[in-house]
C-alpha cells in the first residue's frame, strides 16, 4: 500500500512542465511497457500506455539511464499521471 493520499491532477501541475514528445519504460507489476511522454516535470510525467495501467501502482520510469520510481496518481482514458517518490 501506498503512503500517498489521493492526488488530484490539478494538484500536480504545481511543477513547471514540459510539453514533451519522447518514449520510456514503464515496469510494473504486470511486466514492461512502452510509454509515451507528453509532459515532464521534477516531481512527475503525463504519459500514455498501450496496456491500462492500475491508478495507486507502484511502476518504475526508465528513459535511458534515468530509472525513477513512481506512483500511478490518475488514470484518464489511455493517459495516465505518475509523481515520481524523488524529484529527479
Amino acid at each position: 500500500m501506498s503512503h500517498f493520499s489521493k492526488i488530484e491532477p490539478t494538484e500536480l501541475r504545481n511543477a513547471p512542465r514540459k510539453h514533451v514528445l519522447m518514449q520510456a519504460t514503464i515496469i510494473g507489476a504486470d511486466g514492461s511497457q512502452l510509454a509515451f511522454v507528453k509532459d515532464l516535470a521534477l516531481t512527475g510525467a503525463r504519459i500514455q500506455c498501450e496496456r491500462p495501467l492500475k491508478e495507486g501502482a507502484d511502476v518504475l520510469f526508465k528513459r535511458g539511464d534515468d530509472c525513477r520510481a513512481a506512483h500511478i496518481a490518475w488514470i484518464r482514458k489511455e493517459e495516465a499521471g505518475l509523481q515520481f517518490y524523488r524529484e529527479g
